[in-house]
């Protein structure tokens, strides 16, 4: 009970606002830290790079919302969310629902990694923009499965493992595995 309300406590300081171009260096700053590039790995880990793999999401002609993570309003780290049916590629290898919708995460600032921020970032997504602005009735997070810390700050929050795929990323062609986490809505407010 006391993890539950020090997890509340945490997400009331959590907030997020949209990616920007003027936060490009500092992603790719965080980007390329090792314990961050060895699960979140930047295709050009260059501000060209870092342009081409978000430029159209600042612009809005790439459905994904992208934001940075802010803890008393202090950048932290990054987080995204989209339709699984927005890309249907993708959807496709994972045999999920189109209106599923899947997140991606990373804190940036080593203060706050390791440091039990995980999960509170990750439940007042959930609570805002997953379940709050997107009105989804499932969230889906697909780590890789050899990333325990992240799975566990998963769990914390209510996400179940379903099973691991094999994907192949269709513009690059990167084959890598994935654990499917679900967490449908009800679960999610029915826990919190």
């Amino acid at each position: 009970m006391q993890e539950k309300s020090e997890r509340f406590d945490r997400e009331t300081r959590v907030s997020f606002r949209a990616l920007t171009r003027d936060d490009l260096p500092m992603m790719l700053a965080w980007m390329v830290q090792p314990d961050v590039a060895a699960w979140y790995e930047a295709e050009d880990p260059t501000l060209e790079g870092m342009e081409r793999e978000f430029g159209a999401m600042i612009d809005g002609t790439d459905p994904v919302r992208g934001f940075i993570v802010l803890v008393d309003l202090t950048p932290i780290g990054y987080i995204q969310g989209y339709r699984l049916g927005d890309h249907p590629d993708y959807l496709s290898q994972l045999d999920l629902d189109a209106d599923d919708v899947s997140m991606d995460i990373f804190l940036g600032d080593p203060a706050y990694r390791g440091h039990g921020w995980g999960a509170p970032v990750l439940s007042a997504f959930l609570r805002q923009i997953v379940f709050g602005e997107m009105a989804a009735q499932r969230a889906a997070i697909m780590p890789v499965p050899g990333n325990a810390r992240a799975i566990k700050a998963y769990q914390r929050v209510g996400f179940q493992p379903i099973r691991a795929v094999t994907v192949r990323d269709t513009d690059t062609g990167k084959i890598e595995d994935e654990l499917i986490m679900l967490l449908p809505r009800e679960a999610f407010f029915a826990d919190s």
